[in-house]
């Protein structure tokens, strides 16, 4: 998966962005938990449908259906390079 397969937007509060994909994706939540843990990821939840993670003090949830959720960002360019993080932990 690339960025460019996904709708990124501004969430309504202003501080947190979220990527949608633009195809149906399932993640396997529990593969793709154990591959960030392992690249400095902190992981503070999983579920089988959410992982909620933390990277260098911003909050991140993914959830199963692909979707990215960079929160506490107000830089649109910030949310993207932690995007391109997961997206390459997902890819790996």
């Amino acid at each position: 998966m690339q960025l460019d397969n996904f709708i990124s937007k501004l969430c309504r509060g202003g501080d947190s962005f979220e990527f949608l994909p633009k195809t149906k994706v399932s993640l396997n939540l529990a593969e793709l938990s154990k591959k960030l843990s392992e690249n400095g990821f902190g992981i503070k939840a999983e579920t089988k449908l959410v992982i909620l993670v933390n990277y260098s003090g911003t909050n991140i949830s993914i959830f199963q259906d692909g979707k990215i959720l960079v929160k506490e960002v107000k830089e649109e360019s910030k949310a993207r390079e932690l995007a391109l993080l997961i997206l390459a932990r997902i890819n790996a």
